[in-house]
């Protein structure tokens, strides 16, 4: 069953957004409170740029920190299988020596 989606209001730049989200209230918090502190961190490390301009620097950041960590996971992924499968393999190994494949 999907979760219930709630409204929950948040501030980024000094501008009320209303987010509709099945996450909890502090996590759309967390995400609105990372959201804004990025956005001003660019804002005030290029002075002179738009809250746009700010904002899609923001977003390919974000998506550039997704594509790793995706690809982390993906990494991670690949490991465990051939792990795993060297695992296995050395259990048929053992169990034909013993006779009991």
């Amino acid at each position: 069953m999907p979760k219930q989606k709630k409204r929950f209001d948040v501030e980024i730049l000094g501008t009320r957004y209303s987010i509709i989200s099945a996450r909890d209230k502090g996590h759309v918090e967390k995400v609105a409170n990372l959201v804004d502190n990025f956005i001003n961190q660019v804002m005030n490390s290029r002075r002179g740029s738009t809250s746009m301009d700010a904002a899609v620097l923001a977003a390919l950041n974000f998506a550039d920190a997704y594509l790793d960590e995706k690809q982390n996971g993906e990494d991670l992924k690949r490991e465990f299988r051939t792990k795993i499968s060297g695992i296995i393999g050395n259990l048929d190994t053992y169990m034909e020596s013993r006779g009991e494949s």
